[in-house]
């Protein structure tokens, strides 16, 4: 069973649907702190998640947040991520409440914790006045970021065209079947076929060339 950190502001619908929809063993609920004080709605919101957490048969527990602090509530968060995470638990990280601050600097956390962290979180964010949400692991996170940096460092590359390269930068040189499996630990779906026709293009552009049988590396700066 996956735990999970949930920013609550006022409100705990999405709370409530993420403790329906994921079954959390351990629940921490992440309030915003501001000059020292949570605010007497958030405290409220709380205490009824707190009940419905025990009806759930879930652990529950507060995390304040001083978020005028950007620093220390990102550290504290992550802190907090990498603490729920122990023993390889995956962790649902509910955005659908809290202060927009709070949301950033859960994101900025997120975007700052070491690759094994990353791997096991998942972030949840819910359509408001509903219980419609979409889920975004870091792959796809690191995918939508590395998309657009392609498009706009270089458009005639794109993403997977990218990661192959970086595949032969890492290892200096590179079979197809050993490219491809580098491609699919990063959660990258593509089919061997397809990047033989990445690896033949980026030869014919000049970045990859071939140094053996079968074996690739990038070409030189």
């Amino acid at each position: 069973m996956p735990s999970a950190l949930i920013l609550l502001g006022f409100d705990v619908g999405h709370a409530v649907a993420s403790l329906l929809n994921f079954r959390p063993s351990v629940l921490l609920a992440a309030v915003a702190v501001i000059d020292g004080s949570v605010d007497p709605r958030a405290a409220a919101a709380y205490s009824h998640l707190e009940q419905l957490a025990i009806m759930a048969r879930a652990k529950c527990g507060r995390l304040d947040v001083d978020v005028l602090d950007v620093e220390k509530a990102v550290k504290t968060l992550r802190d907090a991520l990498i603490g729920l995470a122990r023993e390889g638990v995956p962790v649902i990280v509910d955005v659908g409440g809290g202060m927009r601050l709070l949301v950033l600097e859960t994101l900025l956390a997120i975007l700052s914790a070491r690759k094994w962290l990353q791997d096991l979180l998942k972030v949840v964010a819910y359509v408001e006045g509903t219980t419609r949400y979409i889920e975004l692991d870091y792959n796809r996170i690191l995918r939508i970021v590395k998309t657009y940096r392609t498009q706009e460092e270089g458009g005639e590359l794109t993403y997977v065209d990218r990661a192959v390269l970086e595949v032969l930068e890492r290892r200096g040189t590179a079979t197809l079947r050993q490219v491809h499996e580098e491609l699919v630990k990063q959660g990258i779906t593509t089919s061997k076929q397809n990047v033989s026709r990445i690896l033949s293009k980026l030869e014919g552009k000049g970045y990859v060339r071939r140094v053996g049988r079968g074996l690739y590396a990038k070409t030189p700066p």
